[in-house]
C-alpha cells in the first residue's frame, strides 16, 4: 500500500479495517465476504482516519508510540497504541487511564483523536508527529535564549494544561518533545486531575528523581501544580548535567533550586517562576 491512495480507495480500505475491529497487523491473512486480504503494514481506523504504522519511537508501562501515515489527511502523525489488560481490569483501566490520557493530551494538543479499543486488546488514540524530544539536544552549544525559551514553552504550556484541571505528573526529557524550536508536553500516561487524592508511589526517589519527596511518604496526597514544578526544576537541573560549565545559565540553575524545594508550600508556582525566567 503507497501513499497514493485515491480517496475513494483509502475509504473501502477504512471499511474493512473497521469492519476488522479496527486493527489489522501486518500481513495478516484475512477473508472478508469471500474475499482475501493481507496488508503490508499494521493499520488502524480511528474517527475515520485511516492510519499505517511505520516505526516504534517509544515504549513504556502505558504503551508504545510508533510514527505513521494518515491517508485520510495525507500527513506524517504519531499513533499511541495502549495494550489493555485482562478483561476484568479492562473496564477500570479504559474509565480510569485511557480516557484520563486522552482527555489530557487533547487539552494540551488539541489536534488529538481517539481513542479507538479494538477487540485485539489495544486501545489506540492519535496525534501529530513531533521532531525530537529534549533528551536529544545539544545543551552544551544551544544558545542560551533557546535554552531558556524552551523552558518558557514547558511552563507556559503547564499554565495552560492546569488551568484545565491536569497535572502531569511525569515531566521529564523525553516526555518533553519539539517541533519547529518550540516545546510541548507529551505522555500524559501518569495524569491525574488536579486537587485528586491519589496513592504516593512504591519503591525510592532515585528511582523516579523527576518526582517530588511526598509521593513517596507513602500515604495518599493531594495531585497538585507543585509536583509538576518541582519535575521541571529537575528538568533543569538535568541541563546542568550535560553542560556542567554553562555560567551564562546561572539564573536558570537558581530557579531550579527554587523549584526543587523539599518543602511543597515553598516552591514557586509557574507563573511566578515565569515571572523570574523573565
Amino acid at each position: 500500500m503507497g501513499t497514493n491512495l485515491e480517496l475513494h480507495e483509502v475509504s473501502g480500505i477504512n471499511k474493512i479495517v473497521d469492519r476488522l475491529g479496527g486493527f489489522v497487523t501486518k500481513n495478516e491473512k484475512i477473508i472478508l465476504n469471500g474475499k482475501r486480504y493481507t496488508f503490508p503494514s499494521d493499520l488502524v481506523s480511528v474517527e475515520d482516519h485511516l492510519i499505517a504504522f511505520d516505526k516504534e519511537l517509544g515504549s513504556g508501562v502505558a504503551g508504545t508510540v510508533f510514527s505513521g501515515y494518515d491517508f485520510t489527511t495525507e500527513t506524517r502523525v504519531a499513533v499511541k497504541r495502549i495494550t489493555m489488560p485482562e478483561e476484568k481490569y479492562k473496564a477500570d483501566w479504559i474509565k480510569g487511564r485511557v480516557i484520563n490520557q486522552v482527555t489530557a493530551t487533547k487539552a494540551s494538543r488539541g489536534d488529538v483523536f481517539g481513542p479507538r479499543f479494538s477487540p485485539k486488546g489495544y486501545g489506540f488514540f492519535v496525534m501529530p508527529l513531533a521532531e525530537t524530544s529534549l533528551d536529544k539536544i545539544q545543551w552544551s552549544t544551544l544558545e542560551a535564549s533557546k535554552v531558556k525559551g524552551i523552558i518558557r514553552d514547558i511552563l507556559l504550556q503547564l499554565k495552560e494544561f492546569h488551568s484545565k484541571g491536569f497535572i502531569h505528573m511525569d515531566i521529564k526529557m523525553d516526555n518533553i518533545l519539539m517541533t519547529k524550536g518550540k516545546a510541548f508536553l507529551a505522555d500524559f500516561s501518569e495524569c491525574r486531575v488536579n486537587g485528586v487524592m491519589f496513592q504516593t508511589f512504591h519503591g525510592k526517589q532515585s528511582d523516579y528523581p523527576q518526582m517530588p519527596p511526598e509521593v513517596f511518604m507513602g500515604t495518599n496526597i493531594m495531585a497538585t501544580p507543585s509536583i509538576d514544578v518541582y519535575s521541571v526544576g529537575f528538568l533543569i537541573a538535568c541541563i546542568f548535567r550535560y553542560a556542567p560549565h554553562r555560567t551564562d545559565l546561572l539564573g536558570l540553575r537558581a530557579l531550579s533550586l527554587k523549584m526543587m524545594d523539599p518543602d511543597f508550600q515553598c516552591r514557586p508556582t509557574v507563573d511566578y517562576s515565569l515571572k523570574i525566567l523573565g
